[in-house]
């Protein structure tokens, strides 16, 4: 089984002049949002520059990013101000904060997410499976209303940093349909209608 290679990509919305948002994808924000700024962007922002970045989520491929980007443009206007004012909060408040736990099979590593004291996300890796000898990567646990913030993705990429520097390179995950309600993050890897788990290429960096 080949392992499914991540592909860091963002979401990026865009406060144009006249106050309206624009929404769009790229691999380096600030590349784009110069290109935005110099008339060479999008149709809809040469009319209304100078245009800001408010908002960069991370996602986890090209796909899974022009997904979400289609999920952003849906939203009313106070619904994009919304998921600014509350991404700007994670960007100032959060911590991710790193622990181990060591068992007869190996070490448990879990992230999790602080924000004002109060947990509202973690994501585990457990030891090696007996039957790959790759380390599990188990569902992802956000709070509700923290779930469309570009949290999850920030929980597995800080998960990967401290994985590769480890030494792990590859780690595996269940189909979504069986780890249950809070395995849907691991869909928009695309293993949804899969048997048992798949692998996953943990990007570098």
């Amino acid at each position: 089984m080949d392992p499914i290679r991540t592909e860091p990509y963002f979401v990026y919305i865009l406060r144009c002049s006249d106050g309206t948002f624009y929404t769009g994808t790229a691999k380096d924000v600030e590349k784009r949002a110069v290109v935005h700024g110099s008339g060479k962007g999008a149709k809809y922002t040469r009319s209304r520059l100078p245009v800001q970045v408010v908002y960069t989520e991370k996602c986890v491929s090209k796909g899974d990013a022009l997904r979400t980007e289609c999920a952003v443009k849906r939203l009313s206007r106070q619904e994009k101000q919304n998921r600014i004012e509350k991404r700007e909060r994670l960007i100032r408040g959060l911590s991710l904060l790193y622990s181990e736990t060591e068992k007869d099979t190996g070490p448990i590593r879990i992230v999790r997410a602080v924000l004002d004291g109060t947990e509202i996300g973690r994501i585990r890796m457990l030891p090696p499976s007996p039957d790959t000898g790759i380390p599990v990567l188990t569902a992802l646990e956000t709070d509700s209303a923290w779930k469309d913030t570009g949290l999850e993705a920030d929980l597995f990429y800080a998960l990967c940093r401290e994985a590769r520097e480890r030494g792990i390179s590859t780690v595996s995950v269940p189909a979504p349909e069986e780890a249950g309600p809070e395995g849907t993050f691991f869909d928009r890897f695309g293993v949804s209608g899969k048997k048992g788990t798949a692998l996953i290429r943990l990007p570098e960096g």
